[in-house]
């Protein structure tokens, strides 16, 4: 009898098992279909939704809004509804590595999973802070009456051009009250509703819901983050020398009176740019070899009466020259590259790049000045179009950047080539330069004002999101400002302008529109690491031979399949395989960037010492009379004592075990 029920089971499970195996095979089968009828389904609604929001972001009307904030919501609803098709489907046993790819990236949702009235709220508190954001102005220095300066081109010209450290003063505090402080209570509400939506999508916090895009099988979101320590911890030293150095000629420059109680820091209205992330816009004050030539590639451009097609047109030509394609009748048709003069049309200024959803209409949006640095933001734009070109024909879900990072990358890789003298002189920019040691210097120190100066506040503006807005406890809520400026005195070294002392009425993170416009910072400080190992494995595809500072790798199809390979895999592969693809490696490192500035690293120390300059400053700004370092560091402190606690707990335990056994059985 036992036989034949073995018998029996033998026979069950033969005929079961491929059974199952047929039915696994369907499943699969039917998965694969699901994924082409969302191909099908999602490129109208994707392109309206892209359409309305391109109709608002470049005429800030009511209308527009009104249609805006509908096609998002249609589109969240549509996200939905192929969520929960997905979730039917036991995805994780597929055989096929991309079916299974792209639907376990289907499962987080993100703002679509929100109920519809916490949706619309959503959309709604977004819309009005990047709406009020496009229309702020603020009142001239000079004409307190006239108050109808905005962001570009007014503001960001006067923080070009002016020397008057009470005129930079005036506009850096207005700016701060115009935005930030008038958006407090939506961004605190906008927060809120954050947590919910990493709740909803099973995430922890919102930290780990925004850092989904660097986590691979290999890499959690700890791990990136401690990459991300890692290298700042490494690029520091360098950028506290050239911290020392700036400090010194701003102070020769101005005087002690500006530098009053910075206690080291430099006042961050004296650094050219409105929130003091890139310092290139004094380069006439720190500059080392005023004797040697001057490259003003601005005053070269506007002698030339370059126009900003003229200028997009010159970055088309360096992409065709690595082999990618011309750009296509749309693009210049439909692309924004200055605002229209003389018109009370109001637009978000910020540069940005966009895909229509219709695999032809790629298009950039771009308040340009003729200038040098407005060439170099459209040859960065110009990046993520052609990334958007080069994966157009993947699947929807695999339509974006490997992550983030790479997407900020393109384009500056581009530009690191651009802004080479030899390149420049190409291409009609200057006009017969001299190299020597001394022109080496100036021309490092001139891109390290934008690169190296960048780094601390890429690194600590998404840091202040993850400890601070997104902290679940209340006295962090209560000190959302004085917390932001703890971190910009700690890691940047800069300060509020003397005499301005303001409290939590004020949101000075908020006066960026990446905060209030929801995207997330830290791609930046990726990208800026990227981007040179990106450039050192394209130089070495060409066959560069000069110094990593002095590689051009224009007209290099060699590098061109390279940079082709990388943006045609789109998010394809985890980032870490697509990166491996161009510089064989899997790993983020700052050794690149490091080479390439070295001769200036070696020379900002030895002009440090000679000018008895010391790197470094005071931190000052206190929370609650705790600063916080000191809450991060007593926090470990605490865990590692209860932890140590539980360890002891433990062994206690499994040690008396036995005892403890024998003891009830008596």
């Amino acid at each position: 009898m036992a036989n034949w029920t073995v018998m029996n089971l033998l026979l069950f499970a033969l005929v079961a098992i491929p059974l199952c195996t047929k039915i696994a095979c369907l499943e699969e089968a039917l998965a694969k279909n699901f994924l082409l009828k969302l191909e099908t389904e999602v490129r109208p609604v994707c392109h309206q939704r892209a359409l309305s929001e391109w109709n608002f972001h470049t005429n800030l009307t009511d209308s527009n809004r009104k249609k805006s904030l509908e096609s998002s919501i249609e589109y969240s609803k549509f996200w939905r509804r192929m969520w929960e098709e997905a979730s039917h489907f036991d995805w994780r046993s597929f055989k096929d590595p991309d079916t299974r790819r792209q639907f376990s990236m289907m499962t987080t949702l993100g703002v679509a999973i929100l109920p519809d009235d916490l949706l619309k709220r959503y959309n709604m508190l977004k819309q009005n802070m990047e709406s009020e954001y496009g229309k702020a102005t603020v009142c001239d220095f000079y004409n307190q009456s006239k108050c109808d300066l905005a962001l570009e081109p007014d503001i960001t010209e006067i923080f070009l051009t002016s020397r008057n450290p009470a005129e930079l003063k005036f506009i850096w505090l207005q700016w701060r009250n115009v935005t930030g402080a008038a958006f407090k209570q939506n961004y605190t509400d906008f927060i809120s509703l954050m947590q919910t939506v990493a709740q909803m999508n099973n995430f922890s916090s919102p930290t780990e819901y925004e850092l989904r895009s660097y986590e691979t099988e290999e890499l959690t979101i700890r791990d990136f983050r401690e990459q991300i320590d890692s290298l700042w911890s490494t690029l520091s030293p360098f950028y506290k020398e050239l911290h020392a150095y700036v400090r010194f000629k701003l102070r020769n420059f101005y005087g002690d009176e500006v530098f009053q109680e910075s206690e080291g820091r430099i006042p961050s209205h004296l650094l050219g740019n409105m929130w003091a992330e890139t310092w290139e816009s004094i380069e006439d004050i720190v500059l080392p070899f005023t004797n040697k030539q001057s490259f003003n590639i601005t005053q070269r451009m506007q002698e030339l009466k370059m126009t900003p097609i003229d200028m997009a047109k010159l970055g088309e030509t360096f992409f065709v020259s690595l082999g990618l394609p011309k750009l296509n009748e749309l693009f210049w048709k439909n692309s924004i590259f200055e605002k229209p003069p003389d018109s009370d049309l109001k637009m978000i200024c910020h540069p940005s790049a966009w895909d229509l959803c219709d695999q032809q209409d790629f298009r950039i949006k771009q308040c340009t000045t003729i200038s040098e640095t407005d060439l170099l933001t459209l040859h960065h734009e110009l990046g993520h179009i052609y990334y958007q070109m080069s994966y157009n024909q993947l699947p929807k879900i695999y339509r974006d950047g490997a992550n983030p990072g790479f997407h900020e990358a393109i384009g500056d890789l581009i530009a690191l080539s651009v802004q080479t003298m030899t390149h420049m002189e190409s291409i009609g920019l200057i006009q017969h330069f001299e190299y020597d040691k001394e022109t080496e210097i100036n021309y490092l120190l001139r891109i390290a004002l934008t690169k190296i100066a960048f780094l601390p506040y890429g690194y600590i503006l998404d840091k202040w999101k993850w400890e601070v807005a997104y902290a679940k406890s209340p006295d962090m809520k209560k000190s959302l400002n004085c917390k932001w400026w703890e971190l910009r005195e700690e890691f940047q070294g800069v300060g509020k302008p003397h005499n301005i002392n303001y409290g939590e009425e004020f949101l000075d993170p908020a006066s960026k529109y990446h905060v209030i416009s929801n995207v997330p910072y830290v791609r930046y400080f990726i990208s800026m690491i990227l981007q040179f190992q990106l450039h050192e494995s394209l130089c070495k595809e060409a066959k560069n031979t000069k110094p990593l500072h002095l590689c051009d790798i224009y007209n290099s199809k060699r590098a061109g399949l390279k940079l082709k390979k990388l943006l045609s895999l789109g998010a394809s592969k985890p980032w870490p395989v697509v990166l491996a693809t161009v510089t064989d490696t899997q790993k983020l490192s700052s050794k690149s960037i490091l080479k390439y500035f070295e001769p200036l690293y070696k020379w900002l120390k030895e002009e440090n010492v000679r000018n008895n300059q010391t790197p470094g400053w005071r931190t000052t700004t206190t929370c609650n009379d705790r600063p916080l370092t000191k809450i991060k560091s007593s926090k470990g402190y605490l865990t590692r004592c209860c932890n140590a606690l539980n360890y002891c707990l433990l062994t206690i335990f499994v040690v008396t075990y036995p005892l403890w056994q024998i003891y009830l059985k008596l």
